[in-house]
């Protein structure tokens, strides 16, 4: 599991099946803190909106999980 320094949106992310050590697998574009005014109005949007789509199609590939939810997961 990689667990990216900070809250932000993947930019980008390798397709190769296999990186070395050093080489980067994402590219994250950090978000303001208003960001999180962004965040509720995406949780309105239907899956079939663009952002919907496009979610489903990143996650497909890639498992999005909430830094909170691991946080709490490794203090039990």
């Amino acid at each position: 599991m990689l667990a990216a320094p900070f809250d932000g949106v993947v930019i980008g992310m390798t397709t190769l099946p296999a990186v070395s050590r050093g080489e980067p697998v994402y590219h994250l574009g950090k978000l303001p803190e208003s960001a999180r005014k962004i965040e509720r109005i995406c949780e309105k949007l239907s899956s079939k909106s663009l952002h919907g789509q496009v979610l489903d199609d990143l996650t497909t590939n890639v498992l999005l999980v909430d830094r909170a939810s691991v946080d709490k997961s490794k203090q039990s």
